[in-house]
């Protein structure tokens, strides 16, 4: 597993994955609100 390589011997590089993950959490966020926006100015 993913955790097991690089969370138990690197916290530091599990660290930066998990902001890699929630940075493109995010990023989806952002785009489902543009499209929401768009969705409803048209609406």
């Amino acid at each position: 597993m993913l955790i097991e390589k690089i969370g138990v011997k690197n916290p530091y590089a599990w660290c930066n994955h998990n902001t890699t993950a929630l940075n493109f959490t995010q990023s989806i966020v952002q785009i489902f609100q543009r499209l929401d926006s768009e969705y409803w100015s048209r609406a």
